[in-house]
C-alpha cells in the first residue's frame, strides 16, 4: 500500500498532503488498506493479460487466440467508468474533496 500510495504522488495523482492522510488512515485501518489494493491488483493483471496476448500474437508465438485482444479491451472498462466519474465528482465539488481509502 505505501508503494501504490508513493507511485500515486510521484505521478501526480495525489498531493503529498493526500498521501500522508491516506498512509496514516491505512495504519488504524488494515483492512481497509488490504481492500483498497485489490482493485488496483485487478487492472494491473487484465492489463498485463491483454498486452500479453497481444504481444504473444504480433510475434508469431501464438497464431491466434479464441478471444480476439480488441474484446479483451471491455474487462478495463469498469476501471475507467470509475476513474472517470470520480473525476468528473471532483470537479463538480466546491469543496476539497476527501479521499477515500
Amino acid at each position: 500500500y505505501p508503494e501504490l500510495v508513493a507511485w500515486s504522488a510521484r505521478i501526480g495523482i495525489l498531493r503529498s498532503d493526500q498521501a500522508e492522510a491516506l498512509l496514516t488512515e491505512a495504519e488504524d485501518h488494515p483492512r481497509a488498506r488490504s481492500a483498497a489494493l485489490k482493485r488496483p491488483h485487478v487492472l494491473r493483471r487484465t492489463l498485463i493479460d491483454i498486452f500479453t496476448e497481444i504481444a504473444a500474437v504480433n510475434s508469431g508465438q501464438v497464431e491466434s487466440t479464441e478471444v480476439t485482444p480488441s474484446a479483451r479491451w471491455i474487462q478495463p472498462r469498469p476501471f475507467v467508468t470509475d476513474a472517470m466519474g470520480r473525476r468528473a465528482s471532483r470537479r463538480q465539488s466546491s469543496r476539497d474533496p476527501r479521499l477515500e481509502l
